[in-house]
């Protein structure tokens, strides 16, 4: 008996262990990734894994040292341009209807996910001096596109450079999912997938990969010469964030095309749930 409760306890003793060790690898504290210089950059990049709390919770540490310390102010984030003129709206209301409609609309997307809503929410309560600045294209174009741009019609606003920026993002989102449909049909066509995960399968994709990585850089390149290049934070998925490597082989990320266009002003730093 006596050797038997001393396996026992000693296998305890290895799980344990084991428990204690798989929990310390799921939440690492230090980025994955690291490039470039921090002291020196005039952009930011953090890289996340999408709707993960902790990540969210260390990007709102980053950001509020650079809006006490620093005087930061503009994020760049991975949303339309419409729907970042929306954030800012609801930024300077007393309410949350904006929010929710923004949400309603994501609503099944990684974006749409609680920890995001709770994200903005902090950003707003912490930080109310914040703009936002939405780079991608036009993801919800007929949901929040259609609304943004009802939004500027109702207030008379057709011949601004916001409705015309708009109806850009409008067009960018229609073309990308027409890419993506096409190369759907391709690979139905090819029976050629590459796996078979949570979201069913995933196809080979390289024209709408890079015709978003092109958009995302041209937008952004807009919207910071439009600032008049002063600091900034971007808040993006890891997988635009790194100029060290590219997608697909030979795609060149989003960050890639920036250090390409503006050299030695961009930091980044990625986080993931898990190494």
């Amino acid at each position: 008996m006596k050797k038997s409760n001393i396996m026992f306890t000693f296998y305890i003793i290895i799980l344990y262990i084991f428990i204690l060790s798989s929990c310390d690898r799921s939440i690492p504290e230090e980025p994955f990734e690291i490039g470039g210089n921090m002291n020196t950059a005039k952009i930011i990049l953090i890289g996340e894994e999408h709707g993960i709390s902790w990540i969210l919770d260390k990007q709102i540490e980053k950001w509020r040292y650079y809006y006490a310390n620093e005087g930061l102010r503009d994020i760049f984030i991975e949303v339309p341009f419409f729907t970042g003129n929306f954030f800012n709206l609801w930024m300077e209301s007393d309410n949350d209807d904006i929010l929710d409609l923004i949400f309603e609309d994501m609503g099944g997307t990684l974006g749409g996910s609680p920890a995001f809503y709770d994200f903005y929410k902090k950003i707003k309560n912490e930080f109310p001096e914040t703009i936002f600045h939405g780079i991608d294209l036009g993801h919800q174009y007929n949901l929040t596109g259609e609304r943004f741009l009802n939004y500027l019609n109702e207030n008379g606003l057709q011949n601004s450079e916001q409705y015309n920026l708009t109806q850009e993002a409008i067009e960018q989102g229609r073309h990308f999912y027409e890419l993506l449909l096409l190369e759907y049909r391709e690979s139905v066509i090819a029976n050629n997938f590459i796996r078979k995960d949570y979201k069913g399968r995933h196809f080979y994709r390289t024209l709408s990969i890079e015709y978003r990585e092109n958009i995302m850089a041209n937008n952004f390149i807009r919207e910071f010469d439009n600032i008049g290049n002063i600091k900034i934070m971007g808040i993006f998925g890891s997988y635009h964030t790194n100029y060290n490597r590219n997608i697909s082989g030979n795609i060149p990320t989003m960050a890639r095309l920036l250090k390409n266009h503006y050299g030695d002003i961009i930091y980044f730093e990625n986080y993931r749930n898990s190494r």
